[in-house]
């Protein structure tokens, strides 16, 4: 079984444009996207970025990116490699709270063999 079934089942990843927000902290998506959300408007997705190593392994790491008013996703988190795009899998309905909010980079791995 293909690890996109195992994460969420009936779903396709989709390539999503990498654009960094220059004011958020490097690593922190969530944050990142609340924070494009309060300046700009639009809405959060919570999903899965894939990671993929052809030959060892493919890894889907919990993750977050902002629909602008316009609809297209965009992934505004800093990281410390420069990526032009993501895989993302979007995932369940979760939602992050003040009271309870996703902080932890949950992972999902499976290995090539």
């Amino acid at each position: 079984m293909a690890l996109y079934e195992k994460v969420v089942p009936g779903k396709h990843a989709e390539r999503v444009k990498c654009e960094a927000d220059s004011l958020a902290q490097q690593n922190e998506c969530f944050a990142a996207v609340a924070s494009r959300i309060a300046r700009l408007g639009g809405s959060q997705e919570i999903g899965w970025a894939i990671w993929e190593f052809p030959g060892a392994y493919i890894e889907a790491e919990l993750h977050s990116v902002w629909r602008p008013p316009s609809g297209d996703l965009l992934d505004v988190s800093r990281r410390e490699a420069n990526f032009d795009q993501i895989l993302f899998l979007s995932g369940p309905a979760l939602r992050t709270t003040e009271e309870s909010s996703i902080t932890a980079g949950c992972r999902c791995l499976q290995t090539m063999t």
